[in-house]
């Protein structure tokens, strides 16, 4: 069975399509100002495909797909006032084969929320934000094998917030362009996992956690201004690394276990960096090594190891 829809709204007229069926097909497209869409596919459907499209001023999009093979798309085009887009795929009783998520926005002011449950051959989330406003991104992805979430920003303010919880294989990379920025990923209780962020104007912060988990790498790269990091990652065989250019600085690689990798470098002005590894190696190949390069201003490197068959480094 199939359902479609096309709703043309002028001002705060809801559109909702509800789908009980196998393979659905649901579209709804708005152009005008304070719209509203939503679209529910329940349990018992599989090999969906939904979409909605909104060309106006202060919008909203909800997404509720559970099932098997479920795609979802959101794009909100506007010029003032903000847009809210949210995506729901599976639940805690529900095993989806694929989830794939999609959210563009270009607003002044966005809200982007993915949430993607029991995906057993991996799920996808990408979100892009664009605007002069200031835009949230949070995605989670729980139980799902494989799982990979991207979201991309150019805002003048942005915050991201990335978690993924039992999930193998899984990759997280947030780029932020322009000024302020707060960006974290965690990743709870899975093994050989991605974690990258890539910052690029004024304020920045960023964070990355990693626990119970071993194999896995974290990378960030920031630039400018006020600059604040802290990389936190539990188990064995991790890597993690950061730089940072001009202005406060700031440092914090804090690994547990054996087998890990911890380089900081930092470029300019205030700057100080710290990494701490604790864990004991059975051989002298499975130490932990630590690496701070810090060059220009006023410099600090702390490095503690715990255990045995270790190596640091320090340049200044």
């Amino acid at each position: 069975m199939k359902y479609s829809q096309l709703a043309l709204a002028i001002a705060l007229i809801p559109a909702s399509i509800n789908a009980l069926a196998d393979s659905n097909t649901t579209s709804i497209t708005q152009t005008g100002d304070n719209l509203q869409a939503t679209i529910d596919i329940i349990p018992g459907s599989s090999g969906n495909n939904a979409t909605i499209y909104q060309q106006a001023s202060n919008t909203y999009a909800f997404i509720k797909q559970n099932g098997s093979g479920n795609n979802a798309d959101i794009s909100q085009t506007a010029t003032v006032l903000e847009a809210t887009a949210d995506i729901k795929q599976g639940d805690e009783l529900t095993t989806v084969d694929w989830n794939n998520a999609s959210i563009n926005q270009s607003d002044s002011g966005s809200y982007a929320g993915i949430t993607q449950i029991n995906g057993t051959n991996g799920s996808n989330a990408m979100v892009s934000q664009s605007g002069v406003g200031y835009g949230a991104v949070f995605v989670t992805q729980d139980n799902s094998a494989g799982a990979n979430a991207t979201v991309t920003q150019t805002n003048a303010g942005y915050e991201v917030g990335l978690t993924q919880i039992n999930s193998l294989n899984s990759m997280a990379d947030i780029t932020q362009t322009g000024p302020s920025g707060y960006a974290e990923i965690t990743q709870d209780q899975t093994d050989s996992v991605y974690a990258s962020i890539n910052q690029n104007g004024d304020w920045l912060f960023a964070r990355i956690t990693q626990n119970l988990g071993s194999a896995s790498s974290a990378l960030v790269n920031q630039e400018g201004l006020n600059n604040t990091l802290t990389i936190t990652q539990g188990g064995n065989n991790n890597n993690a690394y950061f730089n940072q250019y001009n202005s406060d600085n700031s440092g914090d690689i804090l690994q547990s276990g054996s087998y890990n990798d911890g380089t900081i470098d930092q470029f300019g002005d205030m700057n100080y960096a710290n990494i701490t590894q604790n864990g004991t190696a059975i051989s002298f190949d499975q130490g932990n090594v630590a690496l701070v390069s810090q060059t220009g201003s006023f410099d600090v490197a702390l490095i503690t190891q715990n255990g045995s068959n270790n190596y640091t480094q320090i340049t200044q």
